[in-house]
Formats: C-alpha cells, structure tokens, sequence
C-alpha cells in the first residue's frame, strides 16, 4: 500500500507493478473498493505540483465539463500508457464515447478499467463535473476492448 500512497508523489509505476498492485486490491476489497481508490489516488495526484498547474490552466478551458479534455485522451493515454492498448475518441449528443481497444494480453483487465474509471471520474469531479459523468459502458473480456461513456455536466 506504501507504493500506492506515494506513486503519483514520484511518478507511473511500471505497467507489471501496477497490475500486480490493482489485482491484490481488487480481488481482496473488491472492484469499488479499488474504484474509489483510485478516484482518492488520482484526484490527489492532481493536487500535486506536477500536474496541478496543468489542471488550473485546463479548467477555464474545459467549462467545468471533461468531454474537451476527454477529446484528447487518445494522445495523452498513448503518451502516459505506453503498451497498454489503443485509446480513440467519438462525438456523441450529450458527451462521447472513449473506446479502449487491444489492452495486452498477461495483465489482468478489469482492475485497469476500475483504474481508468476512477481516473476519468476524479477528472470529472476536479473540472466541476461528478462522478456520475463518466461511466464504464461496454467491455469485451475475452477481446480485451471496453468503452466509457463521457457525458456533459448537467447545467
């Protein structure tokens, strides 16, 4: 638990580690324990120095809505998910749809949703928006595919 507390305080834990880590907490306290976990874990993380200027200069642009920082996950998950899979972006309506495509075999798949989920929600949340805004929609275990669905704030 001592990685999990001070990883973001350093930086991204090794792709094993980190699956290693969110595979013994959700299979011993359970997907939503994990979930907030790493809602806690990431909305902390966007306190620190590192990543809290970027987030002051984003919130003004983003409206108090995730849906244009989201437009732009595909790049920043290539960039800070090197080997994880492929991430793309669609317009809907009311938000759009993340779609998570070809996670690499060996690594357990569903604590790394439970982990982007939270991710996308404490983003949500730190930009003015709720948990609530972001959702886990589809997934395909067996092809190692899963979609999250990013709706607009309620106004």
């Amino acid at each position: 638990m001592s990685v999990i507390e001070t990883g973001f305080e350093l930086g991204w834990q090794d792709l094993s580690l980190h699956n290693t880590m969110t595979t013994i907490v959700s299979e011993t306290l359970g997907e939503s324990a994990l979930l907030e976990l790493w809602r806690t874990t990431f909305a902390r993380s966007m306190e620190q120095r590192f990543l809290s200027a970027f987030i002051e200069l984003l919130a003004p642009l983003a409206g108090g809505s995730l849906v244009p920082i989201a437009r732009r996950a595909p790049r920043v998950y290539e960039y800070l998910a090197r080997s994880c899979g492929q991430m793309t972006w669609n317009d809907l309506p009311d938000g759009g749809v993340l779609h998570l495509a070809r996670f690499p075999e060996g690594y357990s798949f569903r604590p790394w949703l439970m982990c982007n989920l939270g991710s996308l929600q404490a983003a949500a949340r730190t930009l003015g928006g709720d948990y609530g805004n972001v959702e886990l929609h589809e997934v395909d275990e067996r092809a190692r595919n899963a979609s999250f669905l990013v709706h607009e704030p309620a106004r």
